[in-house]
C-alpha cells in the first residue's frame, strides 16, 4: 500500500483498521503496522485494545473544525499519557487542502471559528508533553503524507535503541 492510498481513507474509521506500509530512511528500511482507531467516544473501550507495544503516535485532527483541534488537550492528550506516556506524538493537521477555500471561510465566519492556522497548531504541539513534530497534511492531495510516515518512522527507530541517535541523523541528513 503506498502513501497515497493510505491517505485517502480520511473518512473516520467505523471500526479499526490496519494499513501495512514500507519506509526506507537513509539505508534503514522499516516496515510500518498502522492501525487507524475511531475518535468516537463510543469506543474509547475499544481503542486500548491497539496501544500495547506502540512505537509512535500519529494523532491527527481536522484543520476544518476546531473542535476537533481543541480535543487534542481535552480528550487525546489524557488518553495518551494514561495508556502510553512515553510515546513519542506526532501531531499532524490533516486537511491543509481546506484551510484557503472560500467556502471553509465563509462557513467558518458564520459561526464564529476560522480553520486552524499552521501557527496554531505548532503552538499547540510545542506545548504539549510527548509531541515531538508537528506536520500538515491534505488527505486529498496527498500533501506531507509522506512525511509523516518518514518522521514516524524516524521516531520508532529512535525508540528501540537498534540505532545511536546521532549515528542515524547524521546518515538521514548528510548532504549525499
Amino acid at each position: 500500500m503506498n502513501f497515497l492510498q493510505v491517505a485517502h481513507l480520511q473518512e473516520a474509521a467505523s471500526l479499526l483498521e490496519t494499513f501495512y506500509t514500507t519506509v526506507t530512511l537513509a539505508d534503514i528500511t522499516v516496515d510500518m503496522t498502522m492501525t487507524d482507531t475511531p475518535g468516537q467516544m463510543d469506543y474509547d473501550r475499544l481503542r486500548p485494545i491497539c496501544y500495547p507495544n506502540g512505537n509512535v503516535i500519529i494523532l491527527t485532527f481536522d484543520k476544518s473544525i476546531p473542535e476537533c483541534f481543541d480535543n487534542i488537550e481535552e480528550a487525546w492528550m489524557p488518553e495518551i499519557q494514561h495508556f502510553l506516556p512515553n510515546t513519542p506524538i506526532i501531531l499532524v493537521g490533516n486537511k491543509k487542502d481546506l484551510e484557503h477555500d472560500p467556502k471553509i471561510i465563509q462557513e467558518a465566519k458564520k459561526i464564529g471559528y476560522h480553520p486552524v492556522t499552521y501557527e496554531e497548531g505548532a503552538e499547540k504541539a510545542a506545548k504539549l508533553p510527548g509531541v515531538v513534530k508537528f506536520l500538515e497534511t491534505s488527505a486529498k492531495t496527498g500533501e506531507g503524507i509522506k512525511e509523516v510516515f518518514e518522521f514516524a518512522a524516524l521516531y520508532a527507530l529512535l525508540g528501540t535503541g537498534q540505532e545511536k541517535p546521532p549515528s542515524i541523523f547524521r546518515r538521514l541528513f548528510s548532504k549525499k
